[in-house]
């Protein structure tokens, strides 16, 4: 007799050991599941695209032109990505395109360096650097 109720007082210590083991287990896995979210989320933050710019609006305010220099990595090999991107709208406007960077001098929202130039009807911008020239018509006074 005294065997079966050594067994019956050792049966509720060994539940609870197994129940701390799964609760342990449970605990690290979610641990380890919000680790992996919170290094991704870093992640996406350090190669997300960041970009500065310049916008003009034309001289009879209907249309509207910017150039952005973005630059974001590659979020599993981290390689480094640069491109240049144009855009011209305003009413029957819509103009885009996406570029490799062209050499030329820094523009943006701190530099002093301006690339968009509106002709004095509004009837087409000019993106202007040393080596290149975009010019995108609007339409406007014909």
């Amino acid at each position: 007799m005294e065997q079966r109720s050594d067994a019956r007082a050792n049966q509720p210590q060994g539940r609870r050991y197994r129940t701390f083991w799964i609760v342990s287990a449970c605990i690290l896995a979610v641990l380890v599941a919000v680790s992996v979210v919170l290094l991704a989320g870093l992640r996406w933050l350090d190669t997300m695209p960041v970009g500065t710019g310049e916008e003009r609006r034309s001289p009879d305010g209907r249309f509207t032109a910017s150039v952005m220099d973005y630059t974001e990595r590659h979020f599993l090999t981290g390689k480094p990505r640069r491109w240049f991107e144009f855009r011209v709208t305003g009413p029957g406007v819509a103009h885009k395109l996406t570029s490799t960077p062209f050499p030329g001098p820094y523009f943006g929202s701190r530099s002093s360096t301006r690339v968009i130039a509106w002709e004095p009807d509004s009837s087409a911008v000019r993106f202007v650097f040393p080596s290149a020239e975009l010019r995108f018509e609007t339409g406007a006074a014909k």
